[in-house]
């Protein structure tokens, strides 16, 4: 026990601090209420612009990725309010994404048949790698690239593939080239009979 005085004295301390508390703990979430209901508003209006693209089907997307990125931009919503706008929101990008992935099956179908026949070229220019005559391999070799140009486009998941395949052969030929003109450059031939 302390004297009344005293005691009455800590009370008013104590009673003084905890409002001071209290005070700024309703500021606080006053003021994080505001910001909560300004980014829930915000996200809101994402969402029905995120949605509002869904007849734009695969052109939509990068209309998508811009509002994704407001999306992060704009705040916390509180959990509950951020899980549903979150749930609408990626499910408009997810009918945007599904509509990318039929145009890409579809593409990939009718870009099959390119495909094999790009890959028949290949098994005509891969000979080449081992190819002694500049001449007829650079004939064959160029004859092969417009073929291969005229048949187009193949499935995307393979171009890299192919290109690569292609490549290699048009460096084997392109090496035989440069040794030929290695060993029959004029000026150096001028350089090495002068000395």
């Amino acid at each position: 026990r302390i004297p009344k005085k005293d005691g009455d004295e800590l009370w008013k301390r104590f009673r003084a601090a905890r409002s001071t508390i209290e005070h700024a703990r309703k500021e606080f979430f006053a003021e994080l209420d505001a910001v909560q209901r300004e980014a829930r508003a915000r996200k809101q209006a994402l969402v029905e612009r995120a949605e509002a693209l869904a007849n734009k089907g695969a052109a939509g997307i990068p209309d998508y990725r811009r509002l994704l990125d407001e999306w992060k931009a704009a705040g916390r919503a509180g959990k509950k309010a951020d899980d549903a706008l979150w749930a609408r929101f990626k499910a408009a990008g997810d009918v945007l994404y599904g509509a990318k992935a039929e145009l890409d099956a579809a593409e990939s179908a009718e870009f099959g048949e390119n495909l094999t026949r790009k890959l028949a070229l290949l098994e005509e220019a891969e000979p080449l790698l081992t190819a002694t005559d500049r001449v007829a391999a650079r004939k064959t070799l160029t004859d092969i690239q417009r073929r291969w140009d005229e048949i187009g486009k193949v499935p995307r998941d393979q171009v890299r593939v192919i290109e690569e395949r292609l490549r290699k052969v048009e460096a084997a030929v392109r090496k035989l080239e440069d040794e030929h003109w290695n060993r029959t450059d004029p000026e150096k031939a001028a350089r090495s009979s002068g000395f």
